[in-house]
């Protein structure tokens, strides 16, 4: 246990430090004086260019044609992402763990049609679909609440299929037989006895979940079909910043750094609580 938290605790740190960014962010642009709505169009020249870089005014500079506060934008881009991230993730373990146990525990017939679909959920063209879905729903719909939905709706085959073979296992221990014969109800004995038995499989697979969830809206915000502005997103910046790269590489260094560190640290803290038993 103390080498697993040893192990752990880069990756730890590094996602307490963003969530408490994404969190504190309204008191961090009242404490910078900046925030990721205001234009500061005199810190450009006439191109947009920004006009210096990293300032103690501006810690990681300024948009280019907007002159937005860019430590605001990735403060409030991490909310945006962990928001997306975090909803996603819940949404698609409920429904994987609700498919996988009763397909896992009553087997026949339910669970040939349950293994069916969540094999054509994971064959999906999921991507694609998102993207089509993400360009005809109307404007009005909540955009974050459009992306939660919809990966978390097409990421659920991978946890499904996971708790599906653990409950086929578990479903013929003997405290498991032992309750069928007591005349325990099979609802008592999937959520009281089984699922307990599979949080730690769940939990591994949530902290594996989160930066994919955080990487498709992010994809889908990168191809202008995910959050829309002004509403800060990293996926977005990192699209916009990719015609400014060479006049305004800030504008592409902070977005990717945040993105790429969340995404590897909720990975290597997956890994770790996989590789070892708690």
């Amino acid at each position: 246990m103390k080498k697993l938290l040893f192990n752990a605790k880069i990756p730890l740190l590094i996602i307490i430090v963003i969530v408490l960014l994404a969190i504190l962010a309204d008191a961090l642009a009242a404490l910078t004086g900046n925030d990721p709505y205001t234009y500061h169009l005199d810190l450009l020249n006439s191109d947009g260019v920004p006009l210096t870089g990293p300032t103690l005014q501006h810690w990681f500079g300024v948009e280019p044609t907007t002159g937005r506060d860019l430590f605001a934008i990735v403060t409030f881009g991490a909310r945006t992402s962990l928001i997306v991230g975090l909803g996603a993730t819940i949404l698609s373990i409920i429904i994987g763990v609700i498919v996988g146990l009763f397909a896992g525990y009553h087997g026949g017939k339910l669970d040939i049609f349950l293994s069916q679909i969540t094999n054509l959920v994971l064959l999906f063209p999921a991507l694609i679909f998102m993207i089509a879905l993400s360009g005809v729903v109307p404007d009005w719909f909540p955009r974050i609440l459009l992306l939660i939905l919809i990966i978390g709706c097409f990421g659920w085959g991978g946890i499904a299929r996971v708790v599906r073979n653990e409950s086929l296992r578990l479903k013929n221990e003997e405290f498991i037989v032992a309750a069928k014969v007591m005349g325990v109800k099979n609802r008592h004995i999937i959520f009281r006895h089984i699922l307990p038995n599979l949080m730690k499989t769940v939990l591994i697979f949530t902290t594996i979940s989160v930066p994919a969830m955080i990487g498709s809206e992010a994809a889908l915000s990168f191809l202008g079909v995910g959050i829309t502005a002004p509403t800060p997103s990293w996926g977005r910046s990192i699209a916009e910043a990719i015609n400014w790269i060479y006049v305004d590489p800030w504008f592409l260094i902070f977005p990717a750094i945040f993105l790429f560190a969340i995404t590897l640290a909720f990975n290597v803290l997956g890994d770790k609580l996989g590789a070892k038993e708690l």
